[in-house]
C-alpha cells in the first residue's frame, strides 16, 4: 500500500479517535439522547471496523498475526453489536455471566466507544508501520538432523499427552468444569511422571521444531498432532483451546510456506468456521450443563455467545468505581512472578480469599466482586484489554492503546529472532486473544519457556552422528 494512502488512513483513524472522544463527553452530559442515538452509533461502529479490517488486510495480508487478532477482536467485541443491527432487543444490554445484571444503554454505549478507541489507537500505528509477516531463518545440516529427531519425539509425546488429556477429561466429567480453577486436577492419577509432564515436553519440542522446520510434509503432520491435542484439551470446556491453535497453524504455515487463496481454500475456510462455531456452541452448553437445542441458529448463537465480551466491558464500566485496585490491571501479568515465587502455595492451589490479596487481575477481582462464592468455586468472568486500559479514564486509554500498538509492531518486526519464534506458541496465541484477555501474557509462562529454550538450544548444538 502506498505511503500516501497509509497516511490518509492513519489521519482518518486519528479523526475517529477525536470524534469518539467527543461522543463520550457529549453523551455523558446528554444521557437522555442515548436511546435514540444508540442504534446508529452501533451501526457506525460495526461498519467502521469492517472498513478498517479491509485496509489492514491490504497492509498485512490475510493471515498475519494482526489480521487474525483483529478478526477475533471483531467476534469478541462487535459480535453482538453486529447482531443488534438486525435484531435490536433488550438482551444486548443484559448479561447472565456469573450473575444476571442489566448493564443499560449508557454503559453499553461507553463500552462501544472504549472498544472503538482501543482498536483505532492500535491501528493508527499498524497502518503506518505494519507489513506482512515473514519468518526467515537459515537451515543448516545440523538443523536437518534436529528436525528429524524432533519429528519422532513430538509424535511419541503427542501420544502421551493425548492419554494425559483423556485422563483429565474423564476426571472433569466427575468433578465438573469449575473444579479446574479450584485445584480440581490434583487428584488425577497419571500413572507416571512422564505422562503427567508430557505436555511440557510436547510443547517445548513443538516450539523448538518451529525453528528448524523445512519439510512441508512433516510440518503438516505435526500440525495435525498439535491440533488433535488442542482439541482434546478443549474437551475440558475451554473451546478457545482448539480455535486459537488452528489459527496459529495457519499463521505459521503462511509465514514460511505461503497460503495461496483460491475458491477451494475459501470453501475449506468457511467449512472450518462452521464446524468451529458448532463446536463452540456444543462446548458452551456442555460446560454450563444445558441442553443443546438443535433448532437454534448455530452461527447466530456462536456469535452471540462469543460476542458477550462487550457485555463484560460494559459491566466493568458500570461497576469500575466500586472496585479498588492498587495498580493497573494490565501490569499484573508482568509482576506476577514476584507474587508467584513469594506465595507459591497460595498461587498454585486454586482460587481463594488469600489469592485475591496477591492477584490484582481484572478477571479475579471483578469476578469476586460480582459473586465471591462463585469465584471461590472456580468461576471466572475473564477480562478484556479495552476494559483494562480504560481503568483510569479516556486519555490513558488512548495513551496505553497507542503504546501497545507500538509494542505489537515491534514484536512483529522481530520475528526473525529464533527465541521469539520459539515463544510464539505463547505470545502469538495471546495476541490473538487480547480482546478477551489482559493485554500482556503472564511472564511466568515466558520465563519457563526461555528456560526450556536454552536447554534445548544447548542440547541440539550437539553434532548428532
Amino acid at each position: 500500500m502506498a505511503k500516501e494512502i497509509r497516511y490518509l488512513i492513519a489521519a482518518l483513524l486519528a479523526i475517529l479517535i477525536i470524534l469518539n472522544c467527543f461522543f463520550y463527553y457529549y453523551f455523558q452530559a446528554n444521557k437522555e439522547e442515548i436511546y435514540s442515538a444508540f442504534y446508529f452509533y452501533n451501526l457506525f461502529s460495526v461498519v467502521t471496523f469492517g472498513l478498517l479490517f479491509i485496509a489492514i488486510v491490504r497492509i498485512g495480508g490475510l493471515f498475519s498475526i494482526h489480521i487474525i487478532s483483529s478478526f477475533f477482536s471483531f467476534l469478541f467485541l462487535y459480535g453482538r453489536a453486529f447482531l443488534y443491527i438486525f435484531e435490536p432487543n433488550k438482551y444486548f444490554f443484559e448479561t447472565e455471566l456469573i450473575d444476571y445484571e442489566y448493564i443499560g444503554f449508557s454503559n453499553m454505549l461507553i463500552a462501544l466507544i472504549v472498544s472503538n478507541i482501543f482498536i483505532y489507537s492500535i491501528n493508527v500505528v499498524y497502518v503506518l508501520f505494519g507489513k506482512p509477516d515473514r519468518i526467515k531463518f537459515n537451515i543448516t545440516t545440523l538443523d536437518f538432523k534436529t528436525e528429524r529427531i524432533l519429528f519422532y519425539f513430538i509424535l511419541v509425546f503427542g501420544a502421551l499427552y493425548s492419554f494425559k488429556l483423556f485422563l483429565e477429561f474423564r476426571h472433569i466429567l466427575i468433578v465438573g468444569y469449575a473444579a479446574l480453577y479450584a485445584g480440581g486436577l490434583e487428584s488425577v492419577n497419571y500413572y507416571s511422571p512422564i505422562i503427567k509432564y508430557s505436555h511440557v515436553v510436547f510443547t517445548g519440542f513443538f516450539s523448538y521444531y518451529l525453528l528448524v522446520v523445512h519439510s512441508k510434509k512433516r510440518f503438516v503432520i505435526l500440525a495435525v498432532v498439535f491440533f488433535v491435542v488442542s482439541f482434546l484439551d478443549s474437551l475440558k470446556g475451554a473451546r478457545i483451546a482448539v480455535i486459537l491453535p488452528l489459527f496459529f497453524i495457519l499463521w505459521y504455515y503462511n509465514a514460511i510456506f505461503t497460503i495461496r487463496v483460491s475458491i477451494a481454500t475459501v470453501f475449506k475456510g468457511i467449512l472450518a468456521l462452521v464446524l468451529l462455531a458448532s463446536f463452540s456452541i456444543y462446548t458452551s452448553f456442555k460446560r454450563n450443563s444445558l441442553e443443546v437445542d438443535l433448532g437454534t441458529n448455530i452461527l447466530k448463537s456462536a456469535i452471540s455467545e462469543t460476542g458477550s465480551t462487550l457485555q463484560v466491558v460494559g459491566r466493568y464500566i458500570k461497576n469500575k468505581d466500586l472496585i479498588n485496585a492498587p495498580y493497573p490491571y494490565f501490569l499484573e501479568p508482568i509482576v506476577y512472578p514476584y507474587f508467584y515465587f513469594r506465595n507459591f502455595n497460595v498461587m498454585t492451589n486454586g482460587q481463594s480469599e488469600e489469592m485475591l490479596k496477591h492477584r490484582n487481575s481484572l478477571n479475579h477481582q471483578f469476578t469476586a466482586y460480582v459473586n465471591k462464592e462463585a469465584y471461590l468455586f472456580g468461576s471466572g468472568m475473564g477480562s478484556s484489554s479495552p476494559a483494562e486500559f480504560f481503568q483510569y479514564g479516556l486519555f490513558l486509554l488512548i495513551l496505553f492503546s497507542g503504546v501497545f500498538g507500538f509494542i505489537l509492531i515491534f514484536f512483529y518486526s522481530q520475528l526473525y529472532q529464533k527465541v521469539l519464534i520459539y515463544l510464539s506458541t505463547n505470545l502469538v496465541l495471546h495476541i490473538f486473544f487480547i480482546a478477551r484477555e489482559t493485554p500482556f501474557p503472564n511472564t511466568i509462562g515466558i520465563l519457563k519457556g526461555l528456560f526450556v529454550y536454552f536447554i534445548l538450544k544447548t542440547l541440539f548444538k550437539i553434532k548428532w552422528s
